[in-house]
């Protein structure tokens, strides 16, 4: 039994060696720091100015992203072909595709891809190799692919992210267009007459548009002066055709208890085709008949492919993929083409609105404002003080240094998963000024000096926040160099937000606390000596203990 114990104490002894000679160190290093700034608490309020001010500059440069670039899983293309084309020439088509892509599958770094088509539309999607060492930037393997395949005269290939919905728009490097109007085909005519105004502008480099086209229909016009003149309902005229087609359901016949559906049709032979249909007869007001073919004419029409409405109008989008690098100066010069474009009457240019557009951001700040004030709130009655919680909200901007910082340094832009880091970041943060400040409280109210109370709750509490600290980075640090999910989902800004924010927060907090904590502390006891004065002159002013 003794030797365990002796193996255990040595154990102790050790790692309580290896505490001293890092951690406590640092805690001593520490608090020698903070005794130094709590004698110039003015100067390290310019130092935190000037670090602020800083990290301003440095937001403004690491943007925000719906999606990382180098994360992208995958690409999309899409084929539309004219409508002469054959099952069989589409499928010759899509080998010489298959033949293009093994050939320059190393080159692009794929790990493999899928093509699919049918009557109406043809698909290829690829997958990037988890271990790409990114020769070809990603937005720019599906135009290098596009370029490198086989022309045909009337197809046309199209560019989608993977999983992409046609109104999610990246800050930067997508631009989508919305005609508004009156009339579907109108805009969809005007649409394909604008598509390749835009597609040439130098710095877009792809359409971005749904995959599916547009299917032909055959339709029956109806001649409206001759039908007027005969006295022929359009209504009824519409009406035989359906009949005509799709018959007509009876009630149901009841049999011993059974009740049997009943539906009346023509015979097959009898409407296979379309001069079987023309000889239909319609009933004239008079109490005639006319036939279908001498009223009607048949055409093959393009159907809409969807219908969307705006305000209660009819919208058109189309996105444009533009080139890395030439955002800025892509857009410009889009907006510019725009104003110079005489719409036809009653068709304008409309807003579309993006994933996170200016009210969205404002909706999502004001949440975390309100946020910051519950927890204000909260710690004002726990410490039953209004100025003491104002030291503990400073650690939020502490936080925010370290994650603006982390992300510049590692070149990665801030995504969605990054905002609800910061967050988390405002309920958590804030914990390790609450254990700081409410035992040098307690240490106070033992009858301790003010600037050793903080000096010795640094002290006593650097273990706990440190821990605390150190649990959180070192969970997010797995998180943050794992690989993107095969839909292209990417957790590295939301664990470089956490590791960044926790970090630069608990460093600072030991400083910048407790001397925001004085400054506070004494503005209170200004307040209530300024009201003591006007209110009971002859009391004697307190002073910070």
């Amino acid at each position: 039994a003794a030797w365990p114990s002796r193996l255990a104490d040595a154990a102790r002894a050790w790692l309580g060696t290896m505490y001293e000679a890092t951690f406590g160190r640092f805690n001593r290093g520490y608090n020698r720091a903070l005794g130094y700034f709590l004698k110039r608490r003015i100067d390290l309020a310019f130092i935190m100015l000037l670090i602020l001010t800083a990290t301003f500059f440095a937001f403004d440069k690491i943007g925000f992203a719906v999606q990382q670039e180098k994360d992208m899983a995958s690409f999309h293309l899409s084929f539309r072909f004219p409508s002469r084309f054959s099952f069989d020439e589409r499928t010759e088509y899509f080998k010489k595709v298959e033949k293009t892509l093994n050939q320059r599958k190393e080159y692009y770094e794929l790990d493999g891809f899928i093509v699919f088509y049918s009557t109406w539309f043809g698909q290829l999607e690829g997958w990037f190799s988890r271990d790409r060492k990114g020769t070809v930037p990603a937005r720019e393997v599906a135009e290098r692919i596009y370029k490198e395949l086989p022309k045909i005269p009337g197809l046309k290939i199209n560019y989608q992210q993977f999983g992409e919905q046609e109104e999610r728009q990246d800050e930067k490097k997508q631009y989508y267009i919305r005609l508004s109007g009156q009339d579907p085909e109108q805009l969809d005519k005007l649409a394909d007459d604008l598509k390749p105004l835009f597609r040439n502008i130098p710095g877009v480099i792809a359409l971005k548009e749904r995959d599916d086209e547009t299917p032909n229909e055959l339709t029956l016009i109806v001649d409206r002066d001759r039908a007027s003149s005969i006295g022929v309902n359009p209504t009824t005229l519409a009406g035989t055709v359906g009949y005509a087609l799709r018959g007509s359901t009876l009630p149901r016949f009841n049999s011993d208890g059974r009740q049997i559906p009943v539906r009346i049709r023509y015979s097959e032979e009898d409407r296979a085709e379309l001069a079987d249909l023309n000889n239909f007869l319609v009933p004239t007001e008079d109490g005639r008949f006319s036939t279908i073919g001498s009223l009607t004419r048949p055409a093959m029409l393009n159907s809409p492919r969807y219908i969307s409405r705006t305000d209660k109008r009819v919208s058109y989008t189309f996105g444009l993929e533009l080139e890395s690098g030439k955002e800025k100066e892509t857009r410009k010069a889009i907006e510019v083409v725009k104003r110079n474009i005489d719409l036809p009457e009653g068709i304008t240019f409309s807003e579309v609105h993006r994933r996170f557009d200016m009210e969205e951001i404002f909706n999502g700040v004001f949440a975390l404002v309100l946020a910051i004030v519950f927890i204000y709130l909260l710690m004002a009655f726990l410490f039953e003080s209004v100025m003491m919680p104002l030291s503990i909200v400073l650690t939020i901007p502490l936080a925010a240094i370290g994650s603006v910082w982390i992300h510049l340094i590692a070149g990665k832009e801030m995504d969605f998963l990054g905002i609800i880091g910061c967050v988390l970041l405002v309920g958590v943060v804030v914990n390790n000024g609450i254990v700081l400040i409410d035992y040098a409280n307690r240490l106070r109210q033992s009858g301790m000096e003010r600037t050793q109370a903080l000096l010795k709750a640094a002290e006593h509490r650097f273990r706990p926040i440190a821990i605390t600290a150190l649990t959180t980075i070192i969970g997010m640090i797995p998180l943050t160099l794992s690989a993107a999910s095969e839909m292209g989902m990417s957790y590295k800004s939301f664990g470089l937000t956490l590791i960044g924010g926790m970090a630069s927060g608990t460093l600072l907090t030991l400083l910048v606390v407790p001397v925001f904590y004085t400054l506070f502390d004494d503005a209170q006891l200004a307040v209530r000596n300024t009201l003591a004065s006007v209110f009971r002159p002859q009391a004697k002013p307190a002073t910070a203990k």
